[in-house]
């Protein structure tokens, strides 16, 4: 249709109007009408063809963006519409593909030839070749992605090429020459898509399917693509020089370095497709191979070439392939070429014997082998690998087709190859074994592949040769096996071996046998990597040859055998080879001379440090049983002990041990054998002459609880590590040892150990690394709370929970692997010789047939030789350095529990002065500086404040080496322990305890910093499980008032201040249910009551609660008596405001407390004693008045108080009994009376008021040099004060002469002469009345009477006024109340009388003899050392028992001396204490052999003072009793009589008290809860002993009696005699006002009815004490003002509490008026 017929159309006249307009001339064009609208092409079309010459007149002229527009709209035309005639539209945009265009022009053009191909395909005509000229020549790289797109659309993807077809291929392969240059500057081709203008142009949307997949691909690969698509389609249209030309191109891109697995991909491709649908030209035969060998090193794509590998030697190039496969392998210059190499040996293995064989082949193996054997002389690894698996798998299928000329070249194969087991074995850390099945191989590395490889061919081999079915040379191949026999079989060595062995080429008979056994030594058990059977064979061989020729032939066979072969012991990795060998080597040390020795021992020494057994896991070392470093270890300490007492050179002593402190300060050393080391010298004592031996048993380890190491963390199954192992086994158990294991087992032993167990801990790590992230160790509870970096917590989290999987290497009991020989002391190794003694040191004893029973029968005598020394300093700065810088947490916590053990052997380091100073200066500057233990990596479950609690212990022990401090070094020591009160709060304990030590044995330094020590503690209260040892501690300084001579008044108050603290608390505890109890200690402040040593035991709480309730009391009581007097009023008020505040919101004041205000009006102003004596005007008085007495009691208050007149003398003797105490006035009227009657009695009674005939003879004795002779010294056999003066109270010269007798064991004649004593007898009944009638009828005295009278003491006026009145009931209203006279008020009074006025304890004394262990022979002791009865003597007061009635006696007779002479008593203010001392009571072996006399008092005895110079361990049952519950025993560390002390100058210093020192420790029953400062045992001095532990007993006396109340089934409260006083006054007041006229309803001044604040007061009086309602308006004001309503808001209520607590408080404090 021509463009006249389109404009006959009427309706389109207009629209065809302007499009003429548009391509003609006029430029008005509008774009909303399209092109398909314009020219109607829907109608235009049904006609047929369109004639495309309608759009030649789109020309250049117009505007460029409006032709692209029109383009676009013709793209989409075109793709639409049939055109005839396009070429003439293509000419008139062919301008747009100019370079000078811009991009989008030159797409759109590109575009609408795609657009022509698409829609105009079939009409293309001439059009294609001048689409595809446009497309070749058309060089402008921004375009290539669409060009290639237009040359993909024109050849349909390859498969129609017409018009082109001659001219593709180099188009194609230039393309990928130049990709292949693009891929030399950037890595991989760049993808292609449609530009971003034609994307987005809607009409272009439709794209094929071909194109959407190649879309996403790179240009490369795209090009190879479609190359091999038209190689696939149109192979027969290209020629050879064209093939040979893209075989070269592809191999291009596959040898470029750049191509990646998808480029090969595609290449493998082409080459597939050409050997399906073609031919490889012979030309390029040699590269298509070299692409395939290259290819198939690619393990993902090695199938599918060989596939098509395959399809090539199926061909008819198969002969020329094997040919090229193996020139590839024969040509050196392809040495460097290993894929090429290994690709050949792959098709070769494959294509001959491979389970795809190329079954048309028909050739021998000889090429192929030879080819093979040339390529192993290239020393390539994998190479060489791959042609050992292809041998595998030809002698696998065809091994007995292989002829011999074959097998030749085989071995020769192998002997190429030998080279990689050899030289594999140069590096010590990589050890490959050639194992003896083929199911064993190993896998991994390259180098361990291709050893793989070897070692299973030669299996394969020896199997064959086994059966009888090699066919090859034999001899060489058993060549082969020589050059190899560190790394084949052990079935193969064995073999050998056993040849060896049939031809006795081992023994003497053999002429060359010395040159065999090197041999045999060198290369079969030397050598580690041989078999274990194989080595144990060998080591047999060599015993046995040692065993039956060491008589002959000994120093020959060592030098030649053993020496060598000992010389790789120390690398050996063998566990159960290096342990047989190790018994071998111990035994040949005990037996040779020292040519050998020295040698021998350094082989020994390197044992220990080069063990490969364990595994370096963070800072453990675990070793598994049977270790070679244990084994060692175990050697040397058990060749050490036999150089004791052997009779070798003593250079072999001084050697050995030297070494052991080396190996001990390597931290380099396996850590089990360092602790190993540590258990034999932490065991090392010595005796008085510094004589060394070693304890097996430790006893109790205090720290072991602490670290978790008392066997309650641990089960049965992990107590050892590893079995002992036996010291002195026969070396003919060696063979029956080493052969005891197959290799199997072996194997699986040491893979059951470490690996699994650091394989759970890997897994879990890598299942979930945080899971394994735990708390910062190694900090104290502040510290842990701190963020800690996450990288820092995995560097620790798999240590330590490795750490927390692998058991403990020690625990308490210890389990120690070696036997202790050395427990006798040595004859002649001292640890410590001064040349004033050195005579006495040497000693001339021999041994005892007994003790040499384990070293032989043959004794010695030692009487010429000279003492060995041992360095114990050296020793001892091992430790320090240990403590210093030691990081395995197994070695710091063992030093530091058994370290205080061993200090307190303090013979043992008396030549090691600066080393204890250094120990000292150490460990404080580390506790002082917060460093102890910084870099010791521990187990999580153990705190920071754990090892300071430990490292108290051996701090505390320091404390006994204090002579040798400076001061400022002694204060450093008590500033150590005052710091840990509050830093360290689980060690505050520890840190009370050695403080308590402190103050007896550093009382200079425990001065400066008790102030502020009091103030640390007084804020640490709220601290649980040390309340009760806060209040010891208190109790025990309140003794010692020289250490607070210079407190103030803050300081004072502080004390009590902690104390009432205590009580509020206490009192609050107790009003809770028992059970509750556990819980309480989540409130503010922490009572010990709650944590009673982690039990929940009723009875051990409510003891608890009790204790410190009484202690805290107690402390109260001896801290306001030890006040001075003039002192003491000002803290009253403080003490009661803070008891009353203790007792607010009870219903009434306790009775502890009213029995503290008793205390406190008692001795707030006076001095004297809690009970009157009668004085000897009061006997006389009586005596004469008898008949004319009168007697009245009254009861006020929680009083009684009785007066008694003398009618006709005008006297009167005023009785005042109160809780604690009773007072006794004698008053005198002085009004005279009306009657005159003469008074005789007066005059003389009054002269004598004072005089007191009991101690009237004051005996002086000199202390002379003659009580310390030598045959015993009785220095303070009796009662001594500080100026030699012995006081007799009723003791007569031959009772002090028993007494001497009884307690030293010396005869009367041996001990001090008594002459100075008067020969008179004293009866003192009938001495009063000798002076009573003296004085009476002759008033002159004898001059030779000695009249001893006191100072009387000024007695303050408020004291008789708080005694006569009714305190604390001051304002009570009802006024005295007179007691009935009648026998039930005399009874009640009588028994009120005979309670005691201060408490009572009995406390018995057990010595016990050296060696004593039953209970029959230490209860039979009659006598002690001279230590022992100086302790007594300082104990207490030496006092007559017959006809005593002053002195509390704990049931001892007075009346016969039934229980002995005299015994021993202390007493202060409140407290008097009976010593029941064993020693001092009568013994009787022929009636009482058990001793059940002295039983009935001492097993009565709650507490005992054990005496123990047995030199073992008390058991705390050796006395069994029911109601013994502590045990305090006292065991010397020093001996009196020989021991010596040295100063810094290690010179001699003098014995005294203060270098004397004892191992005081308590022992409790099971069920009772830890009270005291002994639970771990202190070093205490004599000096100090008898205090420390009289204060000490006495607080565990008061305990246990609380313990025993406690444990009634009513759970009874225990009560002090002040309180059962009390509670008979109050019960005899309420007798009486109940019998009187009951009160009115004012009973009391200040009640008033109406009282509104009665219900907002706690009712604080009790039966005796005045309501704190009931307060005097004349006192104070009422708590309303008149008419004011009561108030309900709470606040209001406790302001009105408190102030009338405040008013009550005014009249408690007796202060205020008085």
């Amino acid at each position: 249709m021509t463009i006249l017929s389109m404009a006959g159309k009427q309706d389109n006249k207009g629209k065809r109007g302007m499009l003429f307009n548009v391509f003609g001339i006029n430029k008005n064009y509008t774009e909303d009408i399209s092109l398909e609208e314009s020219f109607d092409l829907a109608e235009i079309s049904l006609n047929g063809p369109i004639d495309a010459k309608l759009l030649i007149k789109l020309k250049s002229p117009y505007p460029l963006t409006t032709r692209i527009k029109l383009v676009k709209q013709l793209c989409e035309v075109v793709t639409k519409y049939t055109f005839s005639n396009v070429i003439e539209v293509w000419v008139s945009i062919r301008d747009l593909l100019h370079q000078d265009m811009p991009q989008e022009a030159r797409n759109v053009a590109f575009q609408f030839m795609i657009s022509c191909i698409q829609g105009q395909y079939n009409e293309l005509g001439f059009l294609r070749g001048i689409f595809y000229d446009t497309i070749k020549n058309h060089d402008i790289l921004e375009d290539f992605g669409i060009r290639f797109k237009a040359l993909r659309m024109l050849s349909r993807d390859g498969r129609d090429i017409s018009s082109f077809e001659k001219n593709i291929s180099k188009l194609l392969s230039g393309w990928i020459n130049q990709n292949i240059h693009e891929m030399n500057d950037k890595k991989g081709s760049l993808s292609y898509g449609a530009p971003k203008s034609i994307n987005n142009n809607p009409s272009l949307s439709a794209i094929s399917e071909i194109e959407t997949e190649f879309s996403k691909l790179s240009k490369l690969q795209s090009i190879i693509s479609l190359l091999t698509n038209i190689l696939k389609f149109n192979f027969v249209q290209f020629e050879e020089h064209d093939i040979s030309r893209l075989v070269g191109d592809i191999a291009n891109v596959c040898n470029h370095p750049s191509a990646d697995l998808t480029d090969i991909e595609y290449c493998l491709s082409f080459c597939d497709v050409l050997v399906r649908y073609g031919y490889v030209p012979n030309s390029s035969l040699n590269i298509y191979i070299e692409i395939l060998c290259n290819i198939m090193n690619i393990e993902s794509v090695s199938q599918k070439t060989w596939h098509i590998m395959r399809n090539l030697l199926l061909s008819h190039c198969a002969f020329s392939g094997i040919r090229i496969l193996c020139s590839n392998l024969e040509n050196s210059e392809n040495a460097g070429f290993l894929k090429l190499l290994r690709g050949s040996v792959l098709f070769l293995g494959y294509s001959l014997w491979g389970k795809e064989e190329v079954d048309t082949f028909s050739q021998s193996y000889i090429t192929i082998l030879s080819a093979m054997r040339k390529a192993t002389t290239y020393n390539l690894e994998e190479l060489d690998c791959e042609i050992l698996n292809q041998i595998c798998e030809l002698i696998t299928k065809y091994e007995k087709n292989i002829s011999f000329l074959e097998w030749e070249i085989l071995l020769e194969i192998l002997d190429n190859t030998k080279h990689h087991v050899l030289e594999r074995a140069a590096p010590a850390n990589e050890t490959y074994i050639m194992l003896a099945t083929s199911d064993q191989i190993i896998d991994g590395e390259k180098s361990a592949l291709v050893i793989s490889a070897f070692s299973k061919l030669i299996f394969q081999i020896q199997t064959l040769y086994l059966a009888g079915s090699f066919e090859g040379p034999i001899s060489r191949f058993m060549l082969l096996i020589q050059n190899i026999r560190d790394f084949v079989s052990e079935n193969t060595i064995l073999m050998l071996l056993d040849y060896y062995n049939t031809e006795h080429l081992l023994y003497p008979s053999s002429p060359d046998w010395l040159v065999m056994l090197p041999y045999i030594t060198s290369s079969f058990y030397n050598n580690s990597k041989i078999a274990f059977t194989v080595r144990s064979r060998a080591l047999s061989l060599v015993v046995e040859v040692y065993q039956a020729t060491k008589d002959f032939y000994q120093d020959q066979v060592i030098e030649a055998a053993i020496i060598p072969m000992f010389s790789t012991l120390p690398q050996e990795t063998d566990i159960d080879l290096s342990t047989s060998a190790m018994r071998f080597l111990i035994e040949v040390l005990k037996e040779v001379s020292d040519r050998w020795f020295i040698l021998l021992l350094q082989i020994l020494l390197k044992c220990v440090s080069s063990c490969k057994c364990f595994s370096h896991l963070g800072q453990r070392h675990t070793h598994l049983s049977d270790c070679k470093s244990l084994s060692a270890t175990i050697g040397l300490i058990d060749v050490f002990q036999h150089t004791l007492f052997g009779i070798n050179s003593s250079t072999q002593i001084i050697e050995v041990y030297t070494q052991l402190m080396n190996i001990l300060a390597d931290f380099s050393t396996p850590i089990t054998s360092r602790l190993m080391i540590l258990q034999l010298m932490l065991r090392m004592r010595v005796d008085h002459n510094h004589r060394v031996y070693f304890v097996e048993n430790l006893g109790n380890v205090n720290g072991a609880h602490v670290f978790h190491r008392d066997n309650f963390f641990l089960g049965d199954e992990d107590k050892s590590g590893f079995e002992k192992i036996p010291m002195a086994s026969n070396v003919s158990s060696v063979n029956e040892k080493v052969q005891a294991k197959p290799s199997g087992q072996r194997r699986l032993a040491k893979k059951s150990s470490i690996k699994d167990l650091a394989s759970v801990i890997l897994d879990r790590k890598a299942a979930s690394p945080q899971d394994l992230q735990v708390s910062q160790t190694g900090s104290d509870r502040k510290d842990s709370n701190k963020s800690t970096t996450s990288s820092h917590n995995r560097n620790k989290s798999l240590d330590e929970e490795l750490a927390a999987i692998l058991p403990p290497l020690w625990q308490i009991p210890e389990d120690i692997r070696f036997r202790i020989t050395a427990s006798r002391p040595t004859p002649y190794v001292v640890s410590f010789q001064h040349k004033s003694q050195l005579e006495e040191v040497q000693v001339r004893a021999t041994l005892h047939d007994n003790d040499t029973s384990e070293l032989g029968s043959t004794t010695f005598d030692y009487q010429k030789s000279d003492p060995i020394l041992l360095s114990i300093p050296m020793y001892l700065n091992v430790l320090i350095d240990i403590l210093s810088n030691e990081n395995n947490w197994e070695v710091y916590s063992y030093i530091l529990c058994h370290l205080p053990l061993q200090l307190s052997d303090k013979h043992l380091f008396c030549g090691a002065n600066s080393e204890i100073l250094e120990l000292r200066q150490t460990l404080c500057d580390r506790i002082l500086n917060s460093r102890l233990a910084e870099s010791v990596l521990h187990p999580s479950d153990i705190k920071k404040v754990d090892i300071y609690v430990v490292a108290y212990q051996t701090l505390t022990v320091l404390i006994s080496y204090c002579n040798i401090f400076k001061k400022t070094e002694r204060d450093e020591l008590v500033l150590a322990f005052h710091l840990g009160l509050q830093k360290w709060p689980l060690a505050a304990k520890s840190c009370i305890h050695a403080l308590n030590v402190c103050c007896y044995e550093l009382p200079l330094s425990m001065t400066k910093w008790l102030a502020d020590t009091l103030a640390k503690l007084s804020q640490i209260i709220t601290t649980a499980t040390i309340s009760v040892h806060i209040l010891e501690f208190l109790c025990s300084l309140a003794r010692l008032p020289d250490l607070y001579v210079n407190f103030t008044e803050a300081d004072f108050k502080r004390v009590f201040g902690i104390a009432m603290q205590y009580i509020q608390y206490s009192k609050a505890l107790s009003a809770a249910p028992i059970n509750s109890l556990g819980s309480a200690t989540g409130n503010t402040f922490t009572s010990s009551s709650s944590q009673v040593g982690g039990s929940s035991n009723r009875q051990s709480i409510n003891a608890l609660v009790q204790y410190e309730r009484i202690m805290a009391y107690h402390v109260i009581y001896v801290w306001f008596t030890s006040i001075r007097l003039p002192e003491r009023r000002k803290y009253v008020p403080y003490i009661i405001r803070n008891l009353l505040l203790a007792n607010e919101g009870s219903q009434q004041v306790d009775e502890q407390t009213e029995t503290c205000f008793d205390m406190l009006a008692r001795y707030s102003y006076a001095n004297c004693d809690p009970k009157p004596e009668n004085s000897f005007i009061n006997e006389v008085l009586l005596e004469r008045g008898k008949d004319k007495v009168m007697s009245r009691t009254w009861v006020q208050g929680n009083e009684f108080l009785t007066m008694r007149t003398f009618k006709s003398l005008g006297w009167a003797e005023i009785i005042i009994r109160r809780p604690s105490g009773t007072i006794g006035l004698l008053c005198k009227l002085e009004n005279r009376s009306k009657f005159d009657d003469k008074d005789f009695v007066t005059l003389p009674a009054m002269l004598m008021a004072h005089y007191d005939p009991d101690s009237q003879d004051i005996i002086k004795i000199s202390n002379t040099d003659d009580s310390m002779n030598e045959k015993g010294s009785l220095i303070n056999n009796l009662v001594t004060d500080e100026k030699d003066t012995i006081h007799l109270t009723t003791m007569d010269k031959e009772d002090s002469l028993s007494i001497n007798s009884k307690m030293t064991g010396l005869s009367s004649e041996e001990s001090v002469s008594l002459d100075a004593i008067d020969e008179k007898s004293f009866v003192f009944s009938e001495q009063k009345r000798h002076i009573l009638d003296e004085i009476l009828v002759d008033p002159v005295t004898s001059s030779e009477k000695l009249v001893y009278r006191k100072d009387d003491p000024h007695v303050d006026p408020s004291f008789l006024f708080l005694q006569l009145s009714p305190y604390p009931d001051i304002i009570s209203k009802d006024g005295p109340k007179p007691l009935p006279d009648d026998d039930s008020t005399r009874r009640a009074l009588d028994v009120l009388d005979r309670t005691a006025v201060v408490d009572f304890h009995k406390v018995g004394i057990l010595y016990v003899a050296k060696n004593q262990t039953k209970e029959s022979e230490i209860l039979a002791n009659i006598h002690g050392s001279p230590e022992y009865i100086k302790f007594l003597n300082n104990l207490g007061e030496l006092f007559r028992l017959k006809n005593n009635k002053d002195i509390y006696t704990g049931g001892l007779d007075t009346q016969m001396d039934l229980d002995g002479e005299y015994a021993y008593y202390w007493k202060d203010d409140i407290i008097q204490v009976i010593f029941h001392c064993a020693t001092l009571m009568p013994t009787n072996l022929k009636t009482d052999p058990q001793c059940n006399g002295k039983k009935r008092h001492i097993g009565n005895d709650f507490v005992r003072i054990v005496y123990n110079d047995s030199g073992q361990e008390y058991a705390f049952d050796t006395v069994p009793a029911q109601f013994n519950f502590i045990n305090i025993v006292i065991s010397p560390h020093s001996d009196l009589s020989r021991s010596l002390q040295f100063s810094q100058n290690r010179e001699p210093v003098n014995n005294s008290d203060h270098n004397i020192f004892f191992k005081v420790v308590m022992q409790c029953r099971k069920d009772m809860p830890e009270t005291g400062p002994i639970t771990e045992f202190k070093m205490i001095s004599l000096a100090a002993l008898p205090a420390f532990v009289r204060n000490i007993a006495l607080h565990s006396n008061i305990f246990a009696q609380v313990f025993l109340q406690s444990g009634d089934s009513r759970g009874l409260e225990y009560v002090s005699n002040w309180r059962e006083r009390l509670k008979q006054i109050k019960r005899l007041k309420e007798r009486v006002l109940a019998s009187n006229t009951p009160p009115g309803p004012f009973s009391s001044i200040g009640t008033t009815p109406n009282s509104n604040t009665a219900s907002s007061i706690p009712n604080m009086s009790g039966s005796g004490m005045t309501s704190v309602t009931s307060v005097p308006t004349s006192l104070g004001t009422s708590a309303f003002a008149p008419g004011e309503k009561q108030s309900n808001n709470k606040n209001e209520e406790q302001n009105q509490t408190q102030s009338s607590m405040l008013r009550f408080e005014s009249l408690i404090d007796f202060t205020r008026y008085t």
